[in-house]
């Protein structure tokens, strides 16, 4: 079974997310092809969705996405999904769903929690399906935004509710919030 290591959890509880490189790279292809499958089998389903948070540009997501595939679905149960979850929530966990995201757009920091039961920790999963950089929209993390409840947490949260911006209070554009910029490849 697939550990992390302790300090690998002790990074996670202090910092909010875990890079785990090359995880899936075998499996990358299978992934990506079951993923461009899945949208055109379900492509009625996908929700062209414009929203601040993007920038007003389109994103196109699929609400429980991984359930419409065999293929995907199966990987509930590969040992190194498991291990994750088990080693950040313990044994006694729940799956909550799944979706899936084409972003033709940028995206501004955002506390990622819509429809989390924060008296629940939370844990999701992201499989990124292309080479992405700090100029072409990779993933972003502001460090100890995950402490719900604390000094830092609910300072930024209070900007969110303003708009999904910092550029009133603080003067910064969304790609000049101070951040870990984590470039991606596949798998």
């Amino acid at each position: 079974m697939f550990q992390l290591s302790e300090a690998q959890k002790k990074f996670f509880d202090t910092f909010g997310y875990l890079v785990l490189k090359g995880l899936f790279s075998k499996e990358a292809q299978l992934i990506s092809d079951a993923f461009d499958r899945t949208m055109a089998q379900h492509n009625n389903d996908a929700i062209d969705w414009n929203h601040r948070a993007h920038g007003n540009e389109s994103r196109i997501f699929m609400a429980q996405f991984i359930d419409r595939d065999e293929y995907l679905s199966s990987l509930l149960d590969d040992e190194r999904i498991l291990g994750i979850y088990k080693g950040l929530l313990g044994d006694d966990f729940n799956y909550r769903g799944s979706d899936a995201n084409i972003f033709q757009c940028s995206t501004c920091w955002h506390s990622d929690t819509y429809g989390a039961l924060l008296k629940y920790r939370n844990v999701k999963l992201a499989f990124y399906l292309e080479p992405l950089t700090e100029k072409t929209g990779c993933f972003r993390v502001l460090p100890g935004s995950q402490h719900f409840g604390d000094k830092f947490s609910n300072k930024l949260q209070s900007f969110l509710n303003k708009g999904d911006s910092l550029f009133d209070d603080l003067g910064l554009r969304d790609d000049e919030i101070p951040a870990q910029i984590i470039p991606t490849e596949p798998g």
